[in-house]
């Protein structure tokens, strides 16, 4: 959330310090140092499955969907095609004309042209507006407004933890 030169000041701590922990986390000591040396683009796709994908799309799927009595299923991430995928040479994953071209091929002849073509889009929660709208937080709103929500959060939540 915070780039190492903010974090240090937050904590205030050195800037060495800083670097020093975050070179020593743990969930970097854990990797098999093979996987540095993946094309770019398998590179990103494993980072994106152990972190992001596991730590933060799936949970917030999964919570939102229970909150709404609504099962989920995600049927692209069965391990046997998720093992195979990722086994393909990565000229094969990548498209500059059209993203996700390999989904594209398989559901060509099932969907529609304007599905394929039309610009990505993404999804976000309204966190800002909910903080926003509830102001309970006491925010100021111009400040607030330069930057992300989740960087008001977490200064919130480590102001507290100082209290």
């Amino acid at each position: 959330m915070f780039v190492p030169q903010e974090a240090a000041k937050i904590l205030d701590a050195d800037l060495s310090e800083v670097n020093n922990f975050l070179k020593n986390l743990s969930i970097f000591q854990s990797f098999n140092l093979s996987i540095f040396q993946l094309p770019p683009v398998d590179l990103l796709s494993y980072l994106e499955l152990k972190f992001y994908l596991q730590n933060q799309l799936l949970k917030d799927t999964d919570f939102m969907s229970m909150r709404h009595s609504v099962e989920t299923r995600v049927p692209f991430l069965d391990h046997k095609l998720v093992e195979y995928v990722s086994g393909l040479s990565p000229e094969l994953k990548l498209n500059k004309k059209l993203n996700k071209s390999l989904l594209v091929e398989a559901v060509r002849d099932l969907l529609p042209l304007e599905i394929f073509t039309r610009p990505k889009m993404g999804f976000t929660f309204p966190f800002q507006k909910w903080l926003k709208e509830g102001d309970r937080f006491n925010i100021q709103h111009s400040t607030f407004n330069k930057s992300h929500w989740s960087r008001f959060w977490a200064n919130l939540v480590l102001d507290k933890f100082k209290q």
